[in-house]
């Protein structure tokens, strides 16, 4: 760390409570709220650099969750998000009843809200520019299909079986990622973009 401020925030207390443990012999010491990242208390213009890694799925309103970084980012300030998309637009019976899972059992509540270019849109919206996507998709396949692997004993409960909720994360690794990307359906992307220097006209 170069001797910035570092605020994680999360949903779980018991992310909070790891993060302090893992961090306590850092300096400067980062600083882990409970909350949720799409309605903070923390004061407009506030941070340089919001940084999301694989939780855009769990947000209820992606334009609310943009507007909200929107708020809180300094003129000149970025957003970089390492996030999936999936195409739910063109999913089979099958595959909408994994996105169904997500959203019941895993708390995906934004994953029908990440079609190609939806979440680059919803930047734009909010009041971002200089929006870029860098397809990473091939450099992490090989972590999904290690998943799906290691999850190949749970392959048969399929996202709907009573015995589903108890195998969230096996049943996500045997039908979902590696499942969708086979499918054409699923792609791993790098966003960028800033905040403008000049306000937006309200």
């Amino acid at each position: 760390m170069g001797g910035g401020e570092v605020i994680g925030i999360t949903i779980t207390p018991r992310e909070v409570k790891i993060s302090e443990k893992l961090s306590r012999h850092m300096t400067p010491a980062p600083r882990f709220v409970l909350g949720d990242y799409s309605h903070t208390d923390f004061p407009d213009e506030y941070f340089d650099v919001v940084y999301v890694n694989e939780t855009l799925s769990h947000a209820k309103d992606m334009r609310a969750t943009m507007q909200e970084f929107y708020r809180i980012l300094k003129p000149g300030g970025r957003v970089v998000f390492a996030d999936y998309e999936v195409d739910a637009r063109h999913m089979s019976v099958r595959q909408q009843r994994m996105m169904d899972f997500l959203e019941q059992h895993a708390g995906g509540f934004g994953v029908r809200q990440q079609n190609p270019g939806e979440i680059s849109q919803a930047l734009q919206q909010a009041g971002f520019a200089n929006i870029s996507e860098t397809d990473w998709t091939e450099a992490v396949m090989p972590t999904y299909h290690r998943l799906r692997s290691l999850a190949r004993p749970f392959a048969w409960i399929q996202p709907d079986a009573k015995l589903a909720p108890f195998f969230v994360n096996a049943v996500m690794a045997s039908h979902g990622y590696s499942t969708l990307y086979e499918a054409g359906l699923f792609r791993y992307l790098l966003y960028k973009g800033t905040k403008p220097l000049t306000r937006r006209a309200k």
